[in-house]
């Protein structure tokens, strides 16, 4: 988003802080849908806009003219967007540091607790060509087949997440599809991006998802816990069955709220193309990750092949048994995701809404639910 950011222009509009959490009753009209299509390239950022009114009426000489204009002028030529904050406060750990206890987290949780499972699946988001650069199109086609995977929503418990045959047939079959029409229809490259709202316009018009079905939308800073805590909560805030798609890091994977009982959810975290970090034990080196994965140790060729490639061709699949356990692995998956340049800015700036277009921290999560008439 960042990228795309510099070549596209502020969105202005009044609002009430909607980096935070923005509700709407209905999915968005025409005019919401063309200003989230603007945050999503700006990288979210929203701008206040400004009116100024006069009810009086002054007489000013050319002279005074003159000098106004020449101030106008000259605050225009200094105008610039103000610096990001420094990081300043003290008790402010450093994301190094916070990234370890996080994963730490996570590997309790995954390999001694196991209220976090992963599942891997035989295919992933470019091993068919026509599926390239497709997260925008794989994400919420796994939140559609979960939410119209039973006749009853309201009957408990859900399905028991997608099946393997369900994810492969969305990755390998459906997204070529789709891809190639909207690529088509919007005279972009053959592996171009799509950017959220435009895949959500065209699903909507071919019938697979409908307008009652958006729930919220939501964006900011992934490490701030007000804000992870919104999308989270978002996903524990209907009976109903729930799905989200999270926009992070140039990547989006889905989040399917499975019902156990009134009481119990499991949460599954769908990544079409998991980096080889989010998935390595605390303290494994490359070497044993790849032995692990079936690797051949012995061939040093294609071991250092290997471990070039910073994705596993395989779909992971994370259960999180409840929404802690969520929580934990949305801190860990993006905390693996950031790069030696996103860390150094993280740990020199603070957030700051106004500069969340280049702020490596930024997220936007929609949530969808079943349609009423199902």
């Amino acid at each position: 988003a960042a990228a795309m950011a510099r070549g596209t222009q502020r969105a202005t509009a009044q609002t009430d802080d909607w980096i935070h959490v923005t509700k709407h009753n209905n999915y968005p009209t025409a005019e919401d849908r063309l200003l989230e299509k603007a945050l999503f390239l700006s990288g979210l950022e929203i701008l206040p806009s400004t009116t100024t009114t006069s009810t009086t009426t002054t007489t000013t000489t050319q002279e005074d003219a003159d000098a106004i204009l020449a101030a106008q002028l000259s605050a225009q030529e200094q105008e610039t967007d103000p610096p990001p904050r420094l990081a300043t406060g003290k008790s402010r750990l450093q994301l190094a540091t916070l990234s370890a206890l996080y994963h730490e987290d996570f590997d309790q949780l995954f390999r001694v607790l196991g209220r976090i499972q992963i599942v891997y699946v035989n295919t992933w988001q470019g091993r068919i060509a026509g599926s390239t650069n497709g997260c925008t199109v794989i994400a919420p086609l796994m939140c559609i087949h979960h939410l119209i995977d039973q006749i009853s929503t309201h009957s408990l418990p859900d399905n028991d997440g997608l099946d393997q045959d369900t994810i492969c047939s969305v990755i390998d079959q459906e997204t070529p599809i789709i891809l190639q029409e909207l690529r088509t229809q919007l005279n972009l490259a053959d592996q171009a991006f799509l950017i959220p709202i435009d895949v959500h316009d065209y699903l909507m018009n071919n019938g697979q998802l409908h307008s009652s079905q958006f729930v919220n939308v939501i964006g900011g800073n992934i490490l701030d816990e007000d804000h992870l805590s919104n999308l989270v909560g978002a996903l524990q805030d209907n009976e109903n069955k729930l799905a989200a798609t999270l926009f992070f890091h140039e990547h989006v994977v889905a989040i399917l709220k499975i019902r156990r009982s009134k009481t119990e959810c499991y949460y599954d975290v769908i990544d079409s193309l998991p980096l080889k970090e989010t998935l390595m034990f605390v303290d494994e080196t490359p070497v044993e990750f790849l032995v692990r994965h079936g690797h051949d140790a012995t061939d040093t060729l294609a071991m250092e092949e290997e471990m070039g490639h910073l994705y596993l061709d395989k779909t992971a699949v994370f259960r999180c048994m409840d929404v802690e356990a969520l929580r934990v692995c949305l801190r860990w998956y993006a905390c693996s995701k950031f790069n030696p340049a996103n860390i150094q800015y993280i740990d020199a700036y603070e957030w700051d809404d106004a500069q969340s277009d280049f702020d490596p921290r930024v997220f936007q999560a929609f949530v969808w639910g079943t349609a009423p008439s199902l």
